[in-house]
């Protein structure tokens, strides 16, 4: 984050992203939206997998390299026996593996519903090597890949019927909540103010309940993983109470205070 200099242009950015996985502010702009249209996939999901003996209702949702999404509507819908994200490696096979969980839960109420996220499975599928237009790595589908595995282990005994659901087109092209709306709003008004005030190579976002800019270089090079897990409050040996500080970036915080106008009672 820099003064601004006439010789270069000014910039501001507002983070771009409903994945919700930039580590130093509260919510993305989008998220709120994107959990609510996943639970009604879920709900419809759960709904089917209800309507037949042994039906597994299967949902796919967005999250490339984090799992807030299907973390957050798998909470919220209060629907879901199995949610599988990027941030943690689960096995299949086993005891203690997803095929057996998901037996245990079909054996104890004949229904079940399986949440998995984007980026999920990765480390059991590989990486494909090749990239999209954007230059994100194209990920394999590994939902399509548990609903086969899920077929081959209980189709003899117990003649599941899975209902696979990728509502991620439902989830991303819709209009947006009231909530996501209004901070949008704030959002680029304050984008806006921080270019009039100067400052370049910065971003606005809520962290700590309040509207800051932050200087964009160590937002994008936090992790997701450290947010994740105070989100799902799991304890991890991996968890860094204080993270490391770039020593080029200033990592200043500048809060917005917002301008109350005093009304005058003089006419």
């Amino acid at each position: 984050m820099t003064p601004f200099n006439d010789s270069a242009p000014t910039y501001t950015r507002r983070p771009q992203t409903i994945d919700n996985d930039i580590l130093l502010l509260d919510r993305t702009f989008g998220f709120n939206t994107a959990v609510d249209e996943a639970i009604k996939a879920i709900r419809s999901a759960a709904i089917e997998a209800r309507s037949a003996m042994n039906c597994i209702g299967l949902v796919r949702l967005m999250g490339r390299s984090s799992g807030f999404i299907a973390m957050n509507a798998s909470l919220a819908s209060g629907e879901v026996d199995v949610c599988l994200i990027p941030e943690i490696n689960t096995p299949l096979e086993g005891p203690g593996g997803v095929l057996a969980h998901i037996r245990r839960v079909l054996n104890r109420k004949q229904h079940c519903v399986v949440v998995v996220a984007e980026g999920a499975g990765q480390d059991i599928l590989g990486k494909i090597g090749e990239t999209d237009a954007s230059g994100n790595p194209v990920l394999q589908n590994f939902a399509k890949f548990l609903q086969n595995e899920i077929n081959a282990d209980m189709k003899a005994d117990l003649s599941v019927d899975v209902k696979y659901i990728d509502p991620t087109y439902m989830v991303r092209a819709c209009p947006t909540n009231a909530s996501d709306a209004i901070y949008c709003s704030i959002l680029g008004q304050n984008a806006v103010h921080a270019a009039f005030a100067g400052y370049s190579g910065a971003t606005v976002g809520l962290c700590n309940g309040h509207y800051v800019y932050l200087p964009i270089p160590p937002v994008i090079k936090s992790g997701a993983f450290v947010l994740f897990l105070a989100n799902a409050n799991a304890p991890s040996r991996r968890f860094s109470p204080v993270p490391s500080r770039p020593s080029s970036v200033s990592m200043r915080v500048i809060r917005i205070r917002s301008r109350r106008r005093s009304l005058s009672t003089d006419r």
